[in-house]
């Protein structure tokens, strides 16, 4: 651009402006040319450093996030792991009350069999009398929810 400034002191001059002046009104836009260039070497290094840290933010956020995915699945197969035993304790504990109760029932089934049979035998023995009846009813419920009461409590 130094010959553009002489091309402004020479149009300067023909404009009619002295020799001195035409000469420092060059030089002063000389010097902010030169100000001007160093502004933008400055800039490209700024923009260079900017280009730099954001290569590193983007290698740092890779990083992290590497980190983390790994961490979760980790964190996930242990999850499973202990879901898995929770499960395995759930199907023992099924496991174990339904013998329990398969036991009960057949313990009951018997029980009740051998009531139904004394029951038979008693009212055979009273020819149909309504007292007796009245008293093997209630004989009967009381077994029944004496019974019921054992299921619903076995441990």
């Amino acid at each position: 651009m130094a010959l553009q400034l002489g091309a402004l002191r020479d149009a300067l001059l023909d404009a009619g402006a002295s020799e001195a002046k035409a000469a420092l009104a060059a030089e002063e836009l000389a010097g902010y040319e030169n100000r001007f260039d160093g502004l933008e070497r400055r800039l490209d290094q700024v923009e260079h450093k900017v280009d730099g840290l954001r290569g590193e933010m983007n290698r740092g956020f890779g990083e992290l996030r590497g980190d983390v995915d790994a961490r979760f699945v980790a964190f996930n197969g242990e999850m499973n792991e202990r879901f898995a035993g929770i499960n395995e304790r759930f199907a023992g504990l099924t496991g174990e009350m339904n013998e329990r109760f398969a036991g009960a029932s057949g313990e009951t089934n018997t029980r009740f069999a051998a009531l139904i049979g004394e029951m038979n035998a008693r009212f055979a023995e009273q020819g149909g009398r309504l007292v007796r009846m009245e008293w093997m009813m209630g004989t009967l419920i009381v077994l029944v929810l004496g019974v019921l009461g054992r299921l619903l409590f076995i441990h």
